[in-house]
């Protein structure tokens, strides 16, 4: 429950919402890890911001409030991996 807390908190703290299509090359040794180096090198300003698909950038601009709603699946499951769902109103 922690984290969803610390997950809401930062959605509040958004600024920019913007399409991004990762970057993966998956010849490479450590294809995830080397797609982190190059956003953070050449694409991250340092400003929160939501990254989404662009297929979703008609549904988000700046301006549009966003909210996050937990999901909890019956029988008790647990998602180590953090999936989550944003909402757009």
């Amino acid at each position: 429950m922690e984290r969803i807390g610390d997950f809401l908190n930062t959605l509040d703290d958004v600024e920019n919402i913007k399409p991004i299509v990762p970057n993966i090359n998956f010849s490479e040794e450590r294809p995830i890890g080397f797609a982190e180096k190059r956003f953070i090198a050449f694409e991250y300003d340092g400003k929160p911001t939501l990254y989404i698909d662009p297929n979703m950038q008609t549904h988000f601009d700046d301006t549009t409030p966003l909210s996050f709603t937990p999901l909890i699946a019956r029988g008790g499951k647990h998602s180590a991996h953090g999936v989550f769902l944003v909402r757009y109103i």
